[in-house]
């Protein structure tokens, strides 16, 4: 379980997981172990998007061509890439670069899958 020491004024003073509730520490009035609950779950900063989603949205949003021909074609190394990936990290530098260039949102087209 996870518990956090609360001085006086119930400042936060330390927090851990134990097996059992510590006991207060003598010499401090006012400070106190109280149960703790679990931090809510923070939302990913990184995700992968199936590549044909993000084929879905650039042709949704009229993009497609424009994409794919900012990829060059076979032997250009950005070709090659997307072409040898099945997935795209959300967070790929080169892939949101080529998205805003051809007028495209990267933040949509990137997005988590529903």
């Amino acid at each position: 379980m996870r518990f956090a020491l609360l001085d006086g004024s119930d400042n936060l003073l330390r927090y851990g997981f134990f097996a059992t509730k510590p006991a207060d520490p003598a010499g401090k009035p006012g400070w106190h172990w109280v149960e703790s609950p679990e931090p809510p779950p923070q939302p990913p900063t990184r995700w992968e998007v199936r590549k044909l989603l993000i084929i879905d949205r650039l042709s949704a949003a009229g993009l497609f061509d424009a994409a794919m021909a900012a990829l060059g074609g076979p032997g250009v190394l950005a070709y090659e890439r997307w072409s040898a990936a099945s997935v795209i990290d959300s967070d790929d530098a080169e892939v949101r670069g080529l998205l805003s260039a051809i007028g495209g949102d990267p933040d949509t087209i990137l997005a988590m899958e529903a």
